[in-house]
């Protein structure tokens, strides 16, 4: 019995460690959106496993009965963690930047070749743009570094990041950058549209 319950949360642990280590690195298969509605599904099923092995368990004695509902809620316990475990890592790494915008550093040239490329590396790199290139410069130093901007506004520019990511990408995720009176950048936002 240990080892069923062993076997089955390594299985849902390594299901789930790309999406640990994609807070930190790439990953390839986190990329994909397919990834999460997997992980979702078989978070479902073993919650509802558990329920039927605890129903059945009140009914029944049966061995097999106590290894599915331990193995069950092994599973179920262990995508529950991961999945809060990613929810902090992201909180923590990306202060509520887009999911990739770690992957990648800055890279003046790449930024500027890749305007409206549809898997646009320029999504990427936002965290190390707004976290170590944007502090401190002014407006004409931001548009030295990033190219001209798309749009450009009393208070503001904006900066076409790529395509909004996930299944149906509609509208253009986009990079603003606030000023203020003397032309300082103060702060970011990602918008849609």
């Amino acid at each position: 019995m240990k080892k069923t319950i062993i076997l089955s949360f390594f299985i849902s642990f390594f299901f789930v460690l790309p999406g640990i280590l994609s807070n930190f690195t790439y990953m390839y298969i986190v990329d994909k959106m397919h990834y999460y509605l997997i992980y979702f599904i078989v978070a479902i099923i073993s919650f509802f496993v558990f329920i039927l092995g605890c129903t059945l368990n009140f009914f029944t004695k049966k061995y097999i009965i106590k290894i599915i509902w331990r193995s069950s809620f092994s599973v179920f316990l262990t995508l529950l963690s991961a999945f809060s475990g990613n929810v902090i890592l992201h909180k923590v790494l990306l202060k509520d930047l887009p999911h990739g915008a770690n992957y990648l550093k800055f890279n003046m040239e790449q930024w500027q070749e890749n305007e409206m490329n549809n898997t646009s590396i320029r999504q990427y790199m936002l965290k190390d743009i707004v976290r170590n290139i944007l502090p401190g410069k002014s407006k004409n130093e931001i548009e030295t570094i990033l190219g001209m901007p798309n749009s450009i506004y009393a208070d503001k520019i904006e900066y076409i990041a790529g395509q909004e990511r996930g299944y149906i990408s509609i509208d253009l995720e986009i990079l603003q950058l606030f000023f203020d009176e003397n032309d300082i950048y103060t702060h970011y936002k990602i918008t849609f549209g």
